[in-house]
């Protein structure tokens, strides 16, 4: 069929020509959109390693620790950071940014307003999601100490967290609001979502219990659970029930464990794109029922599509271009023309890597797979549904070279 030889030709060249676009190693947010100097909002002289603050942040890998704090009104929250990969702190609602994103910092900035504010690092994060976290700061006026005038409201502020998947645990925070007269209760648990429980976090189940006169905030600590297997965000939720003493507000929080790979590994591209990666994938020969072989059998490529069809994986449509074996192409459906392209560069002469290109022209949910047979690291890259990416190079895909 005509389309046999002229679709590949046309998505190699679409492919090659805009490739000269793609994100780099961390395939973070392009440098332009950084801030620049040396930050706005903060506290002046903060203390070097936020030292005697008692509402620190300190970043770890690509993970704020804790991503959610409670503070009071006029209390300062300090972030400091020493790291190989490149950070900042930026608030939402750019108010607030510690500069440009640089290896070592400490920022620190005093809230007053009561409510969540969320914030993010540039590099590795944005508004809706990656590397992010939130300072909730308490309503003076509302419960808190005796005297409250009235039962209050129960609820979980804020309802939605983030966690990377390296973190270890994330904490809830329930508050008890508008009055703190007489004692009060919750019962609490999890539940779960695209995230499973037992797999990707440890189920929790129980009561927070609030004397006469306390409007202060309990927090639920949840364990997250880290795996070698690379893959897209999932959710679980936390709830409440059967409120006893005061009103019963906000009953549900959705928490996203974001996977981290470490580094560079887990990020979010300007493209939409997430990217993981695992070292302790199989050594097993390049399947061909099932995959494209790249590259004479030492690269193995899979795409995922969400919804899948019934009839399963082989529904789909996969093409190797034997005048390039380094690049294949990938439809959701045998009548769909290809929408997925990909290609394997031998760079080891340039830097020691295999590169990895991948282009799209789609928005469906879906997950490229690159498996390197011989040492069994695997390059897994996510695209959420209504999210069509620009073009993507991974220069530093595989590292094994020849």
């Amino acid at each position: 069929m005509l389309h046999r030889i002229t679709l590949p030709a046309l998505a190699l060249g679409f492919l090659l020509a805009t490739a000269a676009s793609a994100q780099h190693h961390h395939m973070g947010v392009d440098p332009k959109d950084y801030d620049d100097g040396g930050g706005r909002g903060g506290d002046d002289n903060a203390p070097a390693g936020c030292q005697g603050v008692q509402a620190k942040i300190t970043i770890s890998g690509t993970s704020f620790s804790p991503s959610t704090v409670t503070v009071d009104p006029g209390q300062p929250v300090c972030w400091t950071w020493t790291q190989s990969t490149q950070h900042n702190v930026h608030a939402d609602d750019d108010s607030f940014t510690s500069g440009a994103p640089a290896n070592n910092g400490t920022f620190q900035t005093t809230f007053t307003a009561p409510g969540s504010h969320g914030y993010y690092c540039q590099v590795h994060g944005s508004p809706s999601g990656g590397m992010r976290g939130t300072v909730v700061v308490r309503d003076a006026g509302n419960g808190g100490g005796g005297g409250g005038t009235g039962h209050g409201t129960i609820a979980l502020n804020p309802t939605a967290y983030t966690v990377n998947e390296a973190a270890g645990v994330v904490t809830v925070t329930v508050e008890r609001a508008g009055g703190s007269d007489g004692k009060a209760s919750v019962k609490f648990g999890t539940a779960p979502g695209s995230a499973k429980s037992g797999k990707d976090f440890t189920p929790r189940k129980g009561t927070l219990n609030w004397d006469s006169g306390d409007g202060s905030p309990k927090t639920i600590e949840v364990p997250i659970k880290k795996d070698s297997a690379s893959e897209p965000d999932e959710t679980f939720s936390v709830k409440l029930s059967k409120a006893t003493g005061a009103t019963l507000g906000a009953a549900s929080a959705t928490v996203t464990i974001h996977e981290d790979g470490g580094g560079c590994g887990a990020a979010i591209s300007q493209s939409g794109i997430r990217a993981g990666g695992s070292d302790d994938g199989s050594t097993a020969p390049c399947d061909e029922t099932r995959a494209i072989c790249l590259n004479g059998g030492r690269f193995e490529a899979t795409v995922e599509w969400r919804p899948s069809t019934s009839r399963g994986e082989g529904s789909s449509k996969r093409v190797a271009l034997l005048e390039a074996p380094g690049t294949g192409l990938f439809a959701s459906s045998p009548e769909e023309e290809p929408q997925v392209f990909l290609h394997v560069l031998d760079r080891c002469a340039v830097n020691g890597h295999f590169w990895l290109d991948l282009a799209a022209l789609t928005d469906l949910e879906f997950t490229v797979k690159v498996r390197d047979t011989q040492t069994g690291r695997t390059r897994v890259y996510f695209n959420p549904a209504g999210n069509t990416p620009s073009t993507v190079r991974d220069v530093e895909a595989f590292a094994t070279c020849p």
